[in-house]
């Protein structure tokens, strides 16, 4: 028997591969049909919602506090002629005087900023007993005008501290904790305002935590 021309001796014998893998990955299966847009619009919905959740329950919150704490913050209670002591929380206050205080010059203290003006009062603070002088001892004062605008005491960078009286209800120094039975004690604080204000401002102090401001008139 002839074999065609070319061809190997052994050709027949040889054992030929029957499975060949393939030259290229198979292709990615097909992606799965987008959903329609009006789906797609509320899922964008849906994310948006829960990431500003939290923003708008703090907000919420915030909200509630700000407004019941808005109220008392600096709510006053009894109000005191300029030149009359009144008898609060066992103590006896007294406003002496109140007027702008001259421009600061010292190396160590800021000069107010344009339009702004420094007001200084002074009290005298007088507690009939212990429990009333460390009851006290936490005062806060801050200064309202005649448009009801409400200022807290300026930073100690503002004032130029040249008369050495303390601007607490604390006695100066560390010698105690609070103003000694029976003692005045004269008490100094400044306030920074707009020049608009200066001439109506009057001092308020809160004796302690939880009692409203008494006014000075």
């Amino acid at each position: 028997m002839s074999r065609p021309a070319g061809e190997h001796p052994y050709e027949p014998y040889r054992q030929r591969p029957t499975y060949l893998p393939p030259e290229y990955p198979p292709p990615p299966p097909p992606a799965p049909p987008r959903p329609p847009r009006r789906s797609r619009r509320r899922l964008w919905y849906a994310v948006a919602l829960v990431a500003l959740l939290p923003a708008w329950l703090g907000f919420l919150v915030w909200r509630a506090a700000d407004q019941s704490y808005g109220k008392d913050i600096y709510a006053v209670g009894p109000v005191a002629e300029h030149d009359r002591p009144i008898d609060v929380a066992g103590t006896r206050w007294r406003l002496t005087s109140i007027a702008e205080a001259p421009r600061p010059t010292g190396s160590l203290t800021d000069p107010p900023p344009r339009g702004g003006t420094l007001v200084r009062a002074y009290l005298e603070v007088t507690p009939a007993t212990t429990a009333a002088a460390k009851k006290i001892a936490g005062c806060t004062f801050a200064a309202r005008d005649a448009r009801g605008r409400v200022w807290d005491t300026a930073d100690s960078s503002y004032v130029e501290d040249e008369d050495d009286v303390p601007d607490t209800c604390t006695p100066p120094g560390y010698s105690s904790d609070h103003i000694p039975a029976g003692r005045t004690q004269r008490v100094g604080v400044t306030f920074l305002v707009p020049a608009d204000a200066a001439r109506s401002l009057r001092p308020m102090v809160r004796p302690s935590s939880g009692t409203p401001y008494v006014l000075f008139g």
